[in-house]
């Protein structure tokens, strides 16, 4: 889950908040670098989800990349996503997340608002049941932990990196706990939905981070720091890897009704609804630091973990494919360069 991949640490706004030493380290702008460092941000997100790509369609190697990948799946959603979840959430104290309660609510109005839109027009088109969970889940919940927060360190700075990972967090967590919920509904086979929470290492992690900030306990800041330092990196790359690995080739006419829809939720509706949460909430775009990541996070793509859950639970992976990769071409070389550029 892309998520917290690249939650800042302890400094800026808050007290002790350090922005995360990875995205430091790697993302590192140097004065007037900011072009620089999208290019960056781009080719490090493209690159492992085209070799991903490249891999699974190379048929003298699938002896050896079938088992493979087949491991990696299993690392991901035993290791990775649960490790991923638990650091990133139990290394904030409860009054620090208290803190970050505006950009929450813009991240959970941007996602409910997409939520309503997407189902009522998917209803209305008669897309069909599984097709129209494909259609909410793309257009609903955007990329802000692989492309998101490393874009807003790339093109705003440092000091945007708190509210941004706060925005981050509620969109993880309703992305995780939604998707499960609404992928496990299509293939239960007569089950409750609740036995595959239970049974989904992520949610199980989410939850008990959730319990152990509840109870006033935070991770060390050596715990945490490792993590930034030595794991977010590796974690990351090998889940777009993977990402890539689940993408089929399908020309975009095959999906160009839902694709519009998608994209007319995540590039319009979505920083419409942003922009109405800041006059609401009275936010000034000059001096607080919630609305500018908020806004270029409201435009991101769809997140790849909605592709990693539709081929877990094996629902339309062509349709989660062409929205994560057709949708996030446009949106790093169309619609970004052309808004920054402006």
């Amino acid at each position: 889950m892309a998520i917290f991949l690249f939650s800042p640490s302890k400094e800026i706004r808050f007290g002790k908040f350090d922005s995360c030493r990875f995205i430091r380290t790697f993302y590192e702008t140097k004065r007037n670098g900011v072009v620089s460092g999208y290019i960056r941000t781009v080719l490090y997100v493209l690159f492992p989800l085209l070799t991903g790509s490249f891999l699974k369609r190379v048929k003298r190697l699938r002896p050896f990349t079938i088992p493979l990948f087949n491991q990696l799946e299993n690392m991901i959603m035993c290791v990775i996503l649960p490790l991923t979840v638990l650091v990133s959430v139990a290394r904030y104290s409860l009054s620090e997340l208290m803190g970050g309660l505006a950009a929450m609510a813009m991240a959970l109005l941007a996602v409910g608002g997409c939520f309503l839109f997407s189902t009522g027009i998917s209803f209305l088109a008669g897309f069909g049941r599984e097709r129209t969970v494909g259609v909410v889940l793309n257009s609903s919940f955007m990329n802000v932990g692989h492309l998101g927060l490393p874009l807003v360190y790339a093109l705003l700075g440092t000091e945007y990196l708190l509210p941004a990972s706060f925005y981050a967090v509620a969109v993880a967590v309703l992305n995780l706990v939604m998707g499960v919920y609404m992928l496990s509904s299509l293939s239960n086979g007569g089950k409750h939905p609740l036995n595959y929470f239970i049974g989904f290492p992520p949610l199980l992690a989410l939850l008990f981070a959730m319990v152990f900030v509840g109870a006033g306990a935070t991770l060390p800041e050596e715990v945490w720091g490792f993590f930034d330092d030595y794991l977010a990196g590796p974690f990351f790359l090998l889940m777009l890897l993977f990402a890539g690995y689940c993408l089929e080739l399908v020309s975009p006419t095959k999906y160009k009704e839902e694709l519009l829809l998608i994209g007319v939720a995540r590039f319009l509706f979505s920083p419409a609804i942003t922009i109405f949460a800041m006059m609401m909430m009275d936010l000034s775009f000059t001096h607080d630091l919630s609305p500018k990541p908020s806004l270029l996070l409201s435009i991101m793509p769809p997140a790849a973990f909605n592709l990693l859950l539709a081929h877990t639970y094996k629902s339309e992976r062509d349709l989660y494919g062409a929205a994560v990769m057709f949708l996030t071409l446009f949106s790093l070389f169309f619609l970004l360069p052309l808004l920054f550029f402006l």
